[in-house]
């Protein structure tokens, strides 16, 4: 009895101590003189269910892989700045066998960045549970902010 008692403990705790996977994509946003940068990382995997949610299929060949995601970031992701619509510009897109990372950049910006406003609905309508962490490091301020189905814009004065 007290063996499947402790045998019991041992398998609640190693159950309780498994990592669980939480669906999240990180977007840092860093202001560099005139120009705004962009680094995405994503999960391969919830990129790949949300383009297959959609009844598509992954392509094999890597440069339409990248095409396609540069398709998809381009429609869910949208940035303006002092009122004005940044479109955005990619630089590489790489990563390993389970992580996509993506760097990108905004056309330069004229004056001091007053306004930031972000749509953002990448992963979140395909992906259960999925949520963007945004993260803004302009005017020498970070800023952080959580997005999910409830929340898809930000709109930050500085």
């Amino acid at each position: 009895m007290k063996l499947n008692f402790v045998f019991a403990v041992f398998v609640f705790c190693f159950l309780m101590l498994q990592a669980h996977d939480i669906p999240v994509a990180d977007f840092i946003f860093s202001q560099k003189g005139s120009t705004l940068q962009l680094d995405i990382t994503l999960e391969k995997a919830d990129f790949e269910q949300a383009y297959t949610h959609k009844g598509q299929e992954i392509c094999t060949e890597q440069e339409d892989k990248e095409n396609l995601m540069k398709d998809y970031l381009r429609s869910h992701l949208t940035v303006k700045v002092n009122g004005q619509w940044l479109p955005i510009q990619f630089q590489s897109i790489g990563g390993d066998k389970h992580h996509r990372t993506i760097k990108a950049s905004f056309a330069p910006i004229e004056k001091a960045i007053q306004s930031i406003y972000i749509y953002n609905t990448c992963l979140i309508e395909e992906v259960v549970g999925h949520s963007n962490v945004i993260t803004a490091h302009i005017n020498d301020k970070m800023r952080g902010f959580r997005m999910d189905k409830k929340r898809v814009f930000i709109d930050v004065e500085y």
